[in-house]
């Protein structure tokens, strides 16, 4: 074929190519966004905690903005700028991502939604995947994690994550273990180590210590403030002592006392850079002993844990929780007050709330069961009606709790539950009771159940009198009603007129509160494919008319 005639059919088919915007075969190419993945807008950091799975769990997800389904795409998330940082690993299960290595993972949209297309304007399935800080990152170091879309060899959506190694400063990499069967009297220690998990040293480090009210200090430390907490003692310590960075250091024990109230304590202590950080004292005293101090530890960091270091300690001790039931009287229509209650005869404080915040996980519930022939028309607002929230009247059996803002249930300690009951029917009355549910038994299950008799001219419904409680008084007489009912608050104890009542003894319901309060068109494809056919024409035309012209 002449030249001329060969450079004519290359120029055309390069303006045809150009003209339909075609690129080069070999590397990725960029065309209008189709995926437009979600922005994070802030720096995400990742911690070095080792007591989580994922201690910079992230998720990614993106919408369709074309005009078609999308399929047979595939998501590149690379953090190969935080190479030695961070690893980079897939955290659902199961996963649509392969890790190509420890900065990169490729996730497949065949395997996003049983690989099912996305539609226009919706979303994919989001994809999660999981940052761990590695031995060598550098606190403060960052970078961005870079996410792309790519479908055909061409990019059709992509984002960045910025993200940080954490810069975070003290760190606790040592604590205690809690023991069991310590007797009153014992002295122990706490144990607690941190990691200075920061670019920058420190002059010196804010340390607190707490003890629960069953334990005392028996050393106080000069450079430590002590006092109350709230909730037990505690102490506030400076330590001035150069720290450097990523170094560890051990921090002294304090010791302490357990004493003749304590069953189930425990310790803290924290380390912070700042002082704002420390927890508040009451009624505050400088120790008057030696300094506390740091022991930088030659074996470097250990497992490094949120939160500060702690310790239980379970005591040898004893316990007896009372509920207190009543004997009221008074005349048909008629409001009379039972005063019951349950009392912590000792010798051990125990514990009102087991959980995170006040009203989680209660240590101490009991079950109140009207007594029939009455109804409760007041009716205390720590006492729930059985499987409601709410206190309100009218119901046969309520759930009764501590309150909200006690953390211990101290030795002596009466909490009231004072029911208005209203006389109803007479004929109908038999005893109710007042039992405790929880804990399921102390050292005395004697006193855990106590009946709630109302009478009318001392009379129960059959006309007999009731059968005497055979329990010690709770020291106090039961209020008048509102309109003349007077009655006397008894000892909690199984009794004859508890066991008439049907409710006394009786294992609480299946759903009764235990765990915690009762409830407290075309596309560009099809343009290309025109395009293509057009440029092919154009070609083949040029190569016929060579031909013709060397024939003739």
């Amino acid at each position: 074929m002449p030249r001329h005639t060969l450079r004519a059919g290359s120029t055309a088919v390069a303006v045809g190519l150009l003209t339909l915007g075609a690129t080069p075969v070999g590397h990725a190419d960029e065309a209008p966004e189709t995926l437009k993945f979600s922005d994070y807008g802030k720096t995400v950091e990742v911690k070095p905690y080792t007591d989580y799975d994922y201690t910079g769990a992230l998720a990614t997800s993106a919408v369709n903005t074309g005009a078609q389904p999308l399929k047979d795409f595939k998501v590149t998330i690379d953090a190969s700028a935080f190479q030695g940082q961070l690893s980079l690993s897939a955290s659902d299960v199961p996963s649509p991502c392969v890790s190509k290595s420890e900065s990169v993972l490729v996730c497949d949209s065949e395997k996003l939604d049983d690989g099912r297309p996305v539609p226009p304007g919706r979303h994919m399935r989001g994809i999660g995947f999981g940052l761990r800080t590695l031995p060598a990152a550098r606190p403060g170091f960052s970078g961005q994690i870079r996410i792309s879309a790519e479908k055909n060899g061409t990019v059709i959506g992509k984002t960045e994550i910025k993200t940080a190694v954490a810069d975070i400063g003290p760190i606790t990499d040592r604590e205690g273990q809690g023991v069991s069967g310590v007797k009153p009297g014992a002295v122990l220690g706490t144990t607690a180590g941190f990691t200075q998990y920061s670019a920058r040293g420190l002059d010196g480090v804010y340390v607190s210590a707490s003890l629960s009210p069953g334990l005392s200090f028996t050393k106080e430390f000069s450079n430590c403030e002590y006092g109350d907490v709230g909730y037990g003692s505690g102490a506030r310590c400076y330590v001035e002592t150069p720290v450097e960075p990523g170094h560890a250091y051990d921090v002294d024990s304090f010791p302490f006392k357990v004493d003749g109230t304590a069953l189930a304590e425990g310790w803290g202590v924290t380390v912070h850079a700042e002082s704002s950080s420390s927890p508040k004292l009451s009624h505050s005293h400088r120790g008057d002993g030696p300094q506390l101090k740091l022991t930088e530890r030659p074996s470097g960091p250990g497992d490094l844990r949120q939160g500060g270091a702690s310790g239980s300690v379970g005591v040898d001790n004893t316990s007896d929780l009372q509920v207190l039931g009543a004997v009221v009287d008074g005349k048909a229509g008629q409001v009379v007050r039972a005063k019951l209650g349950v009392r912590n005869n000792g010798a051990a404080v125990l514990r009102q709330w087991f959980g995170s915040d006040p009203g989680d996980d209660p240590g101490v519930i009991v079950q109140v069961t009207v007594p029939p022939g009455t109804t409760a028309v007041d009716v205390p607002d720590r006492c729930k009606a059985d499987g409601l929230p709410t206190s309100e009247p009218g119901h046969r059996v309520y759930w009764c709790y501590q309150d909200l803002y006690d953390t211990y249930f101290e030795v002596g300690q009466l909490t009231p539950y004072d029911f208005g009951l209203r006389i109803d029917k007479p004929s109908a009355l038999a005893p109710g009771s007042v039992k405790l549910t929880r804990p399921k038994s102390d050292d005395n299950n004697k006193n855990n159940t106590a009946a709630v008799i109302v009478t009318v001219d001392g009379k129960l419904g059959d006309g007999s009198s009731p059968a005497p409680g055979g329990g010690s008084t709770g020291g106090s007489t039961g209020g008048s009603g509102s309109t003349g009912g007077t009655g006397s608050t008894t000892g909690g104890q199984d009794s004859a007129g508890a066991s008439a009542a049907g409710g006394a003894g009786t294992p609480a319901p299946d759903h009764a509160p235990q765990g915690s309060m009762a409830s407290t068109g075309s596309g560009p494809v099809a343009w290309y494919a025109a395009g293509a056919a057009v440029v092919l024409a154009v070609g083949a035309a040029l190569f016929i008319a060579a031909r013709r012209r060397r024939t003739s």
